[in-house]
């Protein structure tokens, strides 16, 4: 079932719906001109790889994570992203590269290789201190689970706990629906976050989760040039004001966002613009994009090439006119049925 439902997602995407993949529209369409240029952070926001996004938790020491998060959804994973066992030395370089260079904020979850991805992680955190990274994992509350179906209070907890003898860690951080609170009182998550949440339900769950003192700091939803509904929609300004964390996934459109989608006035020509001015690669550009947006990136790392991508979106500020450049050749992108509803 987690191969089914991984496969779903990543036929969903914004990254497909530009071309004549995937569950979205082949026609995307465009955002109002009035939105150009919009809801940018302060030009005074510049973090660096140094920089930390701090949350609360219940117990009163907050989570420190990095601005970009480095994705392990491929890690893996043969069937969707061709994982080859010997590619685990090809992820330990640039994880060791990202680390020593305090980028620490690692987002991966069970449905990702059927919890390889997981195991993957334990690898590279293994004899590391505990308190010097952050890792998020998932799971996925649906009723194809009889877990989930017959015991629904229970199931998170008991998916954590699985969760958590993969990757060997006291806590990791957690997007249930129910559980919630056993989870973070047993000292399996510090904190809790969501995946796909509209804002309607993110703030019915904060509010449920509130009465137990446990606070609610991010959800996760894709967000790209190529579909910008969460912030066209304003539900990323209301996080901002909510001082919650939103955190982009695909946030390079599964690759179409660096140079891979070629169609004419593809946002990559506009990247690729920006970027020889800036001398820093399209992809770089892309993600310094979502970060001027309020977005933590998600950004998946095999490579040294792709390490050193994430590495330049950090450390410059893109003007308000780039901004509205790339703006001008973005999609607003649409909610699906079971994945993205915010």
């Amino acid at each position: 079932m987690d191969k089914i439902l991984q496969t779903g997602l990543s036929a969903g995407n914004y990254g497909c719906n530009v071309g004549q993949l995937g569950l979205h529209s082949s026609k995307p369409v465009l955002p109002d001109r009035r939105y150009d240029g919009k809801h940018l952070f302060p030009q005074s926001f510049c973090p660096d790889a140094r920089a930390r996004c701090s949350k609360p938790t219940k117990s009163g020491k907050p989570i420190q994570m990095s601005y970009i998060s480095i994705g392990a959804w491929s890690w893996g994973d043969s069937a969707t992203w061709h994982w080859r066992p010997e590619e685990l030395l090809a992820v330990k370089k640039p994880w060791e590269y990202l680390y020593d260079d305090d980028i620490n904020f690692i987002n991966t979850a069970k449905a990702y290789s059927n919890g390889k991805s997981e195991e993957i992680v334990d690898e590279l955190v293994n004899g590391l201190p505990r308190d010097s990274f952050v890792v998020q994992t998932k799971q996925l509350g649906l009723p194809v689970a009889l877990t989930n179906l017959f015991s629904s209070s229970e199931a998170p907890f008991k998916a954590l706990e699985t969760m958590v003898k993969r990757v060997k860690l006291q806590y990791t951080m957690s997007a249930v629906a129910k559980g919630l609170t056993k989870c973070v009182d047993q000292g399996l998550t510090r904190t809790v976050g969501v995946a796909n949440y509209s804002l309607y339900d993110f703030k019915r769950m904060r509010e449920e989760l509130a009465k137990y003192d446990i606070p609610l700091i991010i959800n996760q939803c894709e967000f790209n040039i190529l579909g910008r509904l969460p912030e066209l929609d304003e539900d990323m300004t209301t996080y901002r004001e909510m001082e919650v964390q939103f955190q982009s996934y695909s946030s390079l459109a599964q690759g179409r966002l660096t140079g891979k989608y070629n169609a004419e006035h593809s946002p990559p020509s506009v990247l690729e613009n920006i970027g020889m001015k800036r001398r820093k690669k399209p992809a770089a550009v892309a993600l310094k994009y979502n970060l001027s947006k309020g977005a933590v990136p998600i950004v998946g790392i095999r490579n040294i090439e792709q390490t050193e991508q994430a590495f330049e979106a950090f450390g410059w500020r893109i003007t308000e006119d780039e901004v509205k450049m790339i703006d001008q050749h973005s999609f607003i992108g649409e909610k699906t049925m079971l994945w993205q509803q915010g």
